[in-house]
């Protein structure tokens, strides 16, 4: 029973860390591209479906911070959204869309 206890923890704490680190800014335009180290970086916002709890969250989050090419990730169950930061040249939006889908939910390119 401990550890059952301790698991959820460890999950409350990972996920209390992306809430902690997400971005409530509005760019205003689904993508947009920065400079990050001279690295050129878009970000998208993703519609997510079928999320029901943090522990969906943190599967989404995982599978996209996972990819080759994503710098940062946010993922709200409020909004059924993912913020996406990545690069271009290493990971394209359908890949992303692919990662969440891969995961059991349905995913598109917030417009």
């Amino acid at each position: 029973m401990k550890a059952v206890w301790m698991m959820i923890s460890l999950m409350l704490v990972l996920m209390l860390g992306a809430c902690a680190t997400s971005d409530t800014s509005d760019a205003g335009d689904n993508a947009a591209t920065t400079t990050q180290d001279a690295a050129v970086t878009k970000t998208v916002k993703l519609n997510v479906e079928g999320m029901t709890c943090g522990s969906c969250v943190n599967s989404v989050q995982t599978a996209l911070t996972e990819r080759d090419g994503v710098s940062d990730c946010s993922v709200s169950l409020d909004e059924n959204m993912a913020t996406v930061t990545y690069d271009p040249g290493k990971v394209n939006e359908s890949d992303l869309l692919a990662a969440v889908e891969k995961t059991g939910y349905r995913a598109t390119v917030r417009q």
